[in-house]
């Protein structure tokens, strides 16, 4: 209903349906980076920080994950943070670069001619890979 406030002045409020910004749940989010172990770009869903730990392996030594673009390892110390203040669900993303290396050791025998050499086919974690043997 319009409001008289002065001769020939008429104020009317009309509703334009717009609502306020409603908040949205900040429990789940995804993170991707370089870590020790686990599945090459297929985001996994975590629901602690302990099984993170179990699908990518614990902290990561800044010496050993560093390169001239500078250290690689702190995808761990944010995931803890995540789930330490109060993050439900992450879904992480391991990446890793073209050139790695995969993983491999020497077994060896009695006989120390004979040795074997075991490696990895797929850079996951090695419960969950493939192996080739090579003599």
């Amino acid at each position: 209903m319009p409001e008289y406030l002065a001769p020939g002045v008429y104020v009317e409020e009309i509703d334009t349906g717009a609502k306020p910004i409603e908040g949205v749940s900040t429990s789940t989010t995804a993170l991707l980076g370089v870590t020790e172990r686990g599945p090459v770009t297929v985001p996994i869903l975590v629901t602690s920080y302990g099984e993170y730990t179990r699908w990518f392996g614990e902290r990561l030594d800044i010496n050993v994950f560093s390169n001239d673009n500078g250290p690689h390892c702190y995808l761990p110390h944010a995931v803890e943070g995540f789930f330490t203040n109060g993050g439900k669900r992450a879904y992480i993303t391991r990446v890793l670069d073209e050139s790695a290396a995969r993983a491999a050791t020497q077994l060896f025998y009695l006989d120390p001619s004979i040795t074997t050499r075991l490696y990895q086919r797929s850079p996951c974690s090695w419960a969950r890979s493939r192996l080739r043997w090579e003599q």
